[in-house]
């Protein structure tokens, strides 16, 4: 909360506290639905580990065919 001059809140802040809203008490809410990354490979591995394990792999196989043509370019 934004104080003005002699710690008051600022009329003008957005984030002060207002008396214009008023939660409902009758208003439970909706249960969220899991959201889960819990299936598991053969190795155990869920699906965002699965991901970057696929990115490091394709990464060491561009690193590997850079370098060949790398070496490739120097010995012409």
């Amino acid at each position: 909360m934004i104080t003005g001059p002699g710690g008051a809140p600022d009329k003008a802040d957005p984030t002060a506290e207002s008396d214009d809203w008023m939660p409902t008490t009758s208003s439970t809410g909706l249960p969220t639905p899991e959201v889960g990354d819990d299936e598991e490979d053969d190795e155990g591995q869920n699906a965002s580990a699965q991901l970057v394990e696929e990115g490091v792999k394709r990464a060491e196989q561009e690193q590997i065919l850079q370098a060949a043509k790398d070496a490739s370019l120097d010995n012409e």
